[in-house]
């Protein structure tokens, strides 16, 4: 005599079944995101003393940072504390700041590169190890970290503009090149400085371009905030994979090209030193030195690179416009300009990047050691006054 099992036992059945295919779907979900392009780092060899957690953990802290987006660039938001990565109430990297001392301020702008993206602590950034070796020679001065993730020139000389100046900086350094080159099909790279300023985070991001026809602009923007809205949601199955399919999608619908377009290179050359020579007439203007670094990114050095970075190299588009980048004319008003595209000339063999341009402590060390002794002159100069 067989027993049929009654409706409501099949329901709760069915129940637990989905209960658990959404525990299964949240795991698998949160495991890509740790593998996503955004933590590729966990791939690296650098980061091979590094365990699962610890690497899940850095990863989900930098995921984590909140930004304001309202503005025409994405600002940090004051008052975040975490294992890795501190934001002061000011809206910069690191400890507080007293701005009432009178040590010399120096202030770091640029992208994730200053910032710090997946440095180990505030203090293994480049600015951090620019404060620490300036401490070690004895000069007294205060370094600010004000870089930000994905700014590029035009989105620094905002960030002078509304909020530096305002804490009276004795230098600002620039460390550019790589993000110029990477945003030349955003919006924010064609339009002039009144209309960026009218535009919030999403419009100066929009990708300017067709794809079959569909305005990438357009997509863009809707998929943005698409995104903003879900991740404010914590958990991430269902629709999450879906978002993180169209993530995905959006940063990737440039197609690479194998030449190099003279057109293009002469647009990026001369966007960083119209947004360059605009911060150095600002520091003439209210008593601040200026230094506009060109920065390194996998390739631009001669250097013989690590097999690993090799396979790194083949997918790095941006580096044949950095690399042939032409610093001459069109800086006069800028004093200090430095190239520093070969600072690792040397280090054959010795794993740096974990992608197309970020490093690891050891890596922002060196480029640190190369900073201080390009600016020890300029501020020993300045202090002596």
């Amino acid at each position: 005599m067989s027993v049929q099992v009654s409706y409501k036992k099949q329901f709760l059945f069915f129940v637990i079944l989905i209960f658990i295919a959404l525990i299964a779907t949240e795991g698998v979900v949160r495991y890509v995101e740790l593998i996503s392009q955004s933590c590729d780092f966990i791939k690296s060899d650098l980061f091979d003393s590094f365990s699962d957690s610890e690497k899940y953990d850095i990863c989900s802290e930098y995921k984590g940072i909140k930004y304001d987006v309202a503005k025409p660039y994405s600002m940090l938001e004051p008052n975040q504390e975490g294992k890795f990565v501190n934001i002061n109430s000011d809206g910069f990297r690191g400890s507080e700041i007293n701005w009432n001392d009178e040590k010399y301020k120096i202030f770091f702008l640029g992208g994730s590169t200053i910032y710090g993206a997946v440095t180990t602590s505030d203090e293994s950034t480049i600015p951090g190890f620019v404060q620490q070796k300036m401490n070690e020679k004895g000069i007294e001065v205060s370094i600010i970290n004000a870089g930000m993730s994905a700014a590029s020139s035009i989105d620094e000389l905002y960030i002078i503009k509304e909020h530096i100046l305002k804490f009276e900086p004795n230098m600002i350094i620039m460390y550019d090149g790589w993000n110029d080159v990477a945003h030349t099909q955003e919006l924010k790279f064609d339009i002039s400085y009144e209309q960026y300023l009218e535009n919030d985070f999403y419009a100066n991001s929009e990708i300017v371009g067709k794809i079959d026809n569909i305005d990438k602009s357009l997509i863009h923007q809707f998929g943005s905030k698409l995104l903003i809205f879900f991740s404010e949601v914590d958990y991430r199955t269902g629709i999450g994979i879906l978002v993180n399919a169209y993530k995905t999608y959006t940063t990737n619908v440039d197609v690479k090209s194998s030449d190099i377009s003279l057109i293009k290179l002469d647009r990026i050359e001369s966007k960083i030193k119209q947004n360059w020579s605009e911060v150095c007439e600002l520091g003439k203007m209210h008593e601040f030195q200026t230094v506009n670094l060109l920065q390194p990114i996998l390739g631009t050095s001669d250097r013989i690179l690590h097999p690993d970075e090799i396979k790194i190299l083949a997918e790095n588009e941006p580096v044949k416009y950095l690399k042939n980048i032409d610093l001459e004319g069109g800086l006069e008003s800028c004093e200090n300009v430095i190239d520093l595209r070969n600072s690792l000339d040397g280090m054959d063999n010795i794993l740096v990047y974990f992608d197309i341009g970020h490093m690891d402590n050891f890596g922002y060390e060196i480029m640190a050691e190369e900073i201080v002794e390009k600016i020890i002159p300029l501020v020993q100069d300045e202090l002596s006054k």
